[in-house]
């Protein structure tokens, strides 16, 4: 995020589109089989300590949470670095609002599945809050910025939109149109 941050910041003020349409082609390109490979390193070697090296301690019992979690975690790793994207649009509150959605998703799934699942529940329900974090982002994106994430599409309509509201916002703060 700290380096997408700058990127996503400049190609909105300079309503660069299609920069901001490739960043996200490039970075489901590469993000997502990264993070697919990196998980399955994690749980060949998490399989190796646990069940080779150190079988003795029980941590073997970890695989399947650590399987679940590792699945949610590269469901949205493409669009991670774009987590802050409502924010530097200039929609703080919606930016809020979405991480709100997560932690509450998180505790509700947290609720429901850890009675029954234990810790396997805990990791499907963290697993599942990180999903609804993104889907909030997929719908704050596409409603308030006319960009759909998942297909990487953007609609004019809104566009002149945002245009219009980053004028506003710069004539409530006193700047000048360039």
């Amino acid at each position: 995020r700290i380096n997408f941050n700058p990127i996503l910041a400049g190609s909105l003020r300079d309503r660069d589109w299609a920069g901001l349409r490739k960043l996200l082609h490039q970075t489901k390109r590469w993000v997502f089989p990264g993070a697919a490979a990196a998980s399955a390193l994690l749980i060949v070697a998490f399989w190796i300590f646990s069940g080779i090296l150190i079988p003795e301690k029980g941590l073997n019992e970890g695989m399947l949470p650590l399987a679940i979690l590792l699945t949610g975690l590269t469901l949205i790793a493409a669009f991670v670095p774009f987590d802050n994207l409502m924010l530097v649009s200039g929609f703080p509150g919606l930016q809020t609002l979405q991480h709100m959605i997560l932690v509450t998703s998180n505790i509700a799934f947290n609720l429901a599945i850890i009675p029954f699942l234990g810790i396997i529940g805990a990791a499907a329900a963290t697993g599942l809050s990180y999903i609804a974090g993104i889907t909030a982002l997929f719908f704050f994106a596409h409603r308030f910025l006319g960009w759909n994430l998942l297909y990487n599409r953007m609609a004019e309509p809104a566009l002149t939109a945002l245009v219009r509201t980053e004028k506003s916002l710069s004539k409530s703060r006193g700047e000048s149109e360039c």
